[in-house]
C-alpha cells in the first residue's frame, strides 16, 4: 500500500531540493490529458486520476510539474513505480517550493527524450475561496435558490484540481470525465459529452476531447441542477444559458447578441469558432465578473437573468462581448507568460467595445466612457501603478496584473494604434497575428513585429513600447508664443521624482475651429519640445474623441479661449475638456477653479451637462476619502450652481442621495 502524501509547496517529507525555482523548463511538454474527477458534494471533496502525456526533447535530468494541496495516492512515470524516497524503485519524486514536484531517476541517470507518461491518482478538498473547484449556489432575493460545483482556474488553480504543467505556455489537449451524484444534475465542460451511463458511484459523463490544444487554466466544468434556453445560430453552433427563474424572451437576446459577436469576431479575423458549443452558466462568485473557459463561459449571479436589476443590458453585453473575444485573443492566441496578460485584457476590452458599435450600428469611435478612463488616470496618479507589460513569476503578482493597465490602459494603447494606423491597417496586423499564432504563445514582442511589417513608415515600436514598459501617463503643456503653438511633455508623478525620467513617444491628435478633422503629429520622446505654427483659428483642442492615453495642459489663455467659444466645440469633445481639468487637478496640476468656471459656463449655455455633472459627482466620492467637510461646502456649491440653473430635480437629487446614489441615477439617465 502506497502511503498518501500531500502535494503542497510548504510542506516537505524528504528535504527541499536546493534547485527549486518558479518557471518549469520547456524541455518537457505535455500534448494530451485525460482526466477523470470523483466530487462529493456533500464532503466537499473530491478524487482525481490523471494520465499526462509528455513529450522530452533531449535528455533530462528531472521532470517538474504543479500540484497544490493534493494528496497522491499513486504515482507512476510510464508504467514503473515512482516513490518518495529511495528504494530499488526506476524512479523517485521530491517536493520542491512553489508547489512544484520533481520526478527523477533514482540512480541518477538521465531520463531519455521521447513520449512518456506520468499516472497519478490523487484526493483532494472543495476550495473555500472560490478558485480552483468550489461549492456555490444562485441567490435571488438573499435566498440561495440553487447550489453547483464549479470550477475556476485563471490565473494559477488548475493544480488545486490535478497535477499538471500549470503555464500558460504548456498548452495541451483535454479530455474530461466526471462522476455526478444522479441524474437530477448535469455535467458540463469545455466539450459536449458524448457517453452517460450510471455507476454504482453515480452518473459517468465522459466528455470530448477539446478541439484545439490549450492552456490548462481554460480548462472548466460545471455540476448543476439548473435548466438551460437554447438558441442555435447560422452555423449550426448551440448557445445556452443556464440560470434559475430566467424568462426565456427576456433572456434570448443575450444568447443572440453572443451569437451576433461570434459571427464578428469570426469576420474581423478571419477565423471561425471551431468549438462545438457555448454554455453561457452564473452563479455566486465575487473575484471577477466572468471567466473566458474556451467553450463554458461562467458568470456572477444576475449577469444573465435580464429580468434581474442588479445590472442592466448594457452592462451584460459589455461582460457578453468581452468574455466572447477571449475565444480567439487568450484562447486561441494565448500569451505566453502573464507579463502579457493585456494581449488578452486589453484585447478583449477593445474588440468587445467594436463588437458593440457594430451590432448595435453605433459609429461613434469615442469608444471608452469618460469616467472609465477618468478612474485609470486616477489610479496611475495616487497608486502604485505598474507597466502594461509587467514582469510576475509569483501566483500573488501574476495575479496583481489583471488591473487596469492591462485591461483599460492596454485597450486605449490599442485604439490608439489602430487611429495611427488606419482601420484596415490594423485589421490587417491583427488578421496576421491571429492566423500565425492560432492555437499557439504569442509575446508582445511578436505583435510589435508584426504591427510594424504592415506599416513600416511609421515608428509603431517605439511607441507602443514607450506605453507598455513604463506605468504613468504623459501630460502634454500647451502654450501660446509668439506665432506658435509649443508642446511639450512630462510624466504625471515628474513632481515626485525631482526629475523627468519617463518620456513618451505619442502621436498627437489636434482639431481647431476652422479645422473639424483630425491632424496628427508625432512628439517622439527624444524631443525637448514640439512647435505648431498658429493660424487664424479661435480654439485649439489636442486629443480628438480621446482616442490618446495623454492628458493635455492648456496655458490660462488657452482655456479663456475655450470659455469664450464653448458652444462651438462639439459635445464629446467639450466633456473631455472638463474630464482633462478634472485630472489635471487630482494631480495638483491647477487649481479647481477651472473645473468649477467650466463646468458653470455650460450649465449657462444650456448644454447637456448629464455627464458632466456625473464626472464632477465622481470627483466628490474622491474629496469625500480625504476631507468629509470639503465634500460637504462642494456639494453644497454645486446644488446652488444647479438651483441658479433651474435645474432643481438634479439640484434635489445631489442633495438628498449619497454620492454612490448619485452617481448610479445619473448613470442611468445619460
Amino acid at each position: 500500500m502506497i502511503r498518501a502524501v500531500l502535494l503542497v509547496g510548504s510542506v516537505f517529507s524528504c528535504g527541499v531540493a536546493s534547485e527549486a525555482k518558479y518557471r518549469l523548463d520547456k524541455v518537457v511538454k505535455p500534448f494530451f490529458y485525460t482526466i477523470s474527477i470523483h466530487p462529493d458534494l456533500d464532503q466537499e471533496s473530491f478524487i482525481g486520476e490523471v494520465f499526462i502525456h509528455v513529450r522530452i526533447s533531449s535528455p533530462v535530468r528531472f521532470i517538474e510539474f504543479h500540484s497544490s494541496n493534493l494528496t497522491v495516492t499513486s504515482l507512476y512515470l510510464n508504467h514503473d513505480q515512482v516513490v518518495e524516497k529511495n528504494t530499488s524503485q526506476l524512479f523517485k519524486y521530491e517536493f520542491l517550493e512553489h508547489e512544484l514536484v520533481r520526478i527523477t531517476d533514482a540512480q541518477d541517470r538521465l531520463i531519455p527524450s521521447g513520449f512518456h507518461f506520468i499516472h497519478i491518482r490523487y484526493q483532494g478538498l472543495f476550495s473555500k475561496r472560490k478558485t480552483g473547484m468550489f461549492k456555490t449556489g444562485v441567490t435571488r432575493d438573499n435566498k440561495t435558490v440553487s447550489y453547483l460545483v464549479a470550477t475556476d482556474f485563471e490565473p494559477t488553480h488548475a493544480r488545486t484540481v490535478f497535477p499538471c504543467f500549470d503555464e500558460p505556455a504548456f498548452k495541451a489537449k483535454f479530455q474530461l470525465n466526471l462522476v455526478v451524484p444522479n441524474s437530477s444534475y448535469t455535467a458540463l465542460s469545455n466539450m459536449e459529452s458524448v457517453r452517460t451511463f450510471s455507476t454504482p458511484d453515480g452518473v459517468f459523463y465522459k466528455f470530448d476531447t477539446t478541439t484545439h490544444q490549450m492552456s490548462t487554466y481554460l480548462l472548466a466544468f460545471v455540476i448543476t441542477q439548473v435548466d438551460y434556453i437554447e438558441y442555435v445560430n447560422e452555423c449550426n453552433v448551440p448557445l445556452r444559458l443556464y440560470s434559475p427563474s430566467c424568462n426565456n424572451t427576456n433572456n434570448t437576446k443575450l444568447l443572440k447578441f453572443a451569437s451576433d459577436a461570434l459571427r464578428f469576431y469570426s469576420q474581423y479575423t478571419g477565423m471561425s469558432y471551431t468549438f462545438p458549443k457555448i454554455d453561457l452558466v452564473e452563479y455566486d462568485r465575487n473575484h471577477s465578473a466572468a471567466t473566458e473557459n474556451w467553450g463554458l463561459i461562467t458568470f456572477c449571479t444576475g449577469l444573465l437573468c435580464s429580468n434581474d436589476e442588479m445590472y442592466d443590458d448594457s452592462q451584460r453585453y459589455k461582460v457578453l462581448a468581452h468574455e466572447v473575444a477571449h475565444f480567439w485573443f487568450g484562447n486561441l492566441v494565448t500569451n505566453d507568460w502573464w507579463d502579457d496578460i493585456w494581449l488578452q485584457e486589453g484585447f478583449a476590452t477593445f474588440m468587445g467595445l467594436k463588437a458593440e458599435r457594430h451590432i448595435f450600428k453605433n459609429s461613434d469611435t469615442s469608444s471608452f466612457s469618460l469616467q472609465y478612463d477618468e478612474d485609470v488616470y486616477w489610479s496611475e496618479y495616487n497608486l502604485n501603478s505598474t507597466p502594461i507589460v509587467n514582469f510576475e513569476e509569483t501566483p500573488e503578482g501574476i495575479k496583481k496584473n489583471f488591473n487596469d493597465a492591462t485591461y483599460t490602459k492596454g485597450a486605449v494603447l490599442l485604439q490608439m494604434a489602430e487611429q495611427v494606423m488606419g482601420e484596415d491597417h490594423f485589421k490587417c496586423a491583427i488578421r496576421r497575428y491571429i492566423c500565425h499564432f492560432a492555437t499557439k504563445t504569442a509575446t508582445t514582442k511578436d505583435l510589435l513585429k508584426i504591427m510594424q511589417e504592415v506599416r513600416p513608415d511609421l515608428n509603431l515600436r517605439e511607441f507602443m513600447e514607450s506605453y507598455l514598459y513604463q506605468n504613468e501617463y504623459p501630460i502634454f503643456h500647451v502654450e501660446e508664443k509668439n506665432n506658435e503653438y509649443v508642446l511639450t511633455q512630462s510624466g504625471c508623478k515628474e513632481e515626485q521624482r525631482n526629475k523627468n525620467t519617463y518620456k513618451w513617444t505619442v502621436p498627437i491628435t489636434y482639431i481647431t475651429s476652422s479645422k473639424s478633422t483630425p491632424t496628427t503629429i508625432w512628439f517622439d520622446r527624444n524631443m525637448d519640445k514640439l512647435t505648431l505654427r498658429k493660424s487664424d483659428e479661435k480654439w485649439i483642442k489636442f486629443n480628438y474623441k480621446e482616442i490618446g492615453y495623454y492628458i493635455v495642459k492648456y496655458s490660462p489663455s488657452l482655456w479663456e479661449k475655450f470659455l469664450t467659444h464653448i458652444r462651438e466645440v462639439e459635445k464629446f469633445d467639450g466633456d473631455h475638456l472638463l474630464q482633462e481639468a478634472l485630472t489635471l487637478f487630482d494631480a495638483n496640476k491647477i487649481s479647481c477653479d477651472v473645473v468649477l468656471r467650466y463646468f458653470q459656463k455650460q450649465i449657462s449655455v444650456g448644454s447637456k451637462f448629464e455627464l458632466n455633472l456625473f464626472l464632477v459627482n465622481a470627483k466628490l466620492s474622491k474629496i469625500k476619502q480625504y476631507d468629509e467637510e470639503a465634500y460637504k461646502l462642494f456639494k453644497i456649491f454645486l446644488r446652488d450652481m444647479l438651483k441658479e440653473a433651474k435645474k432643481d430635480f438634479l439640484a434635489e437629487v445631489m442633495s438628498r442621495m449619497s454620492t454612490q446614489q448619485t452617481k448610479h441615477f445619473l448613470l442611468r439617465i445619460r
